[in-house]
């Protein structure tokens, strides 16, 4: 009887080890915290101005200082402008395009692709092999 029980327990511990083993997935979204919107939506979210926040690495750490007064604002004719304190800086074209499943931002002939845009948040990898990227917040 005590052999019978024994080997019970083994062949359930058994069978619950390999089930979390077969049940237990890593999950399949890589870049859990990009959040986009539909590509339709995009250019709707971006129109406005957006104060930057800063600057950071791949692990979302603040790595550069960011430049107090700096902001960008894109109109619906497709301009996007740098300001510093409302002071213009530049001024540039803007579209926005999908490759390979993702978005990205065009500037002039720079592609920017896009990492988070809500209403009140806009991230953009500005150097996607280190993992880079720069966030603002949309002004009020």
């Amino acid at each position: 009887m005590k052999k019978r029980l024994f080997y019970l327990m083994f062949v359930a511990f058994a069978t619950m080890s390999v089930s979390l083993i077969t049940f237990t997935s890593c999950s399949s979204n890589d870049n859990a915290d990009e959040v986009l919107p539909a590509k339709e939506e995009v250019s709707n979210l971006l129109i406005g101005r957006w104060n930057l926040v800063g600057n950071y690495n791949s692990e979302g750490k603040e790595i550069d200082q960011q430049m107090p007064g700096e902001s960008i604002s894109f109109d619906v004719a497709g301009r996007m402008l740098k300001q510093w304190f409302n002071v213009k800086r530049s001024s540039y074209r803007w579209t926005v395009y999908e490759a390979d499943g993702k978005l990205y931002l065009m500037v002039d002939v720079e592609s920017y692709r896009i990492k988070k845009l809500n209403a009140d948040e806009f991230e953009f990898y500005y150097s996607e092999a280190d993992g880079k990227y720069s966030k603002y917040k949309k002004a009020k």
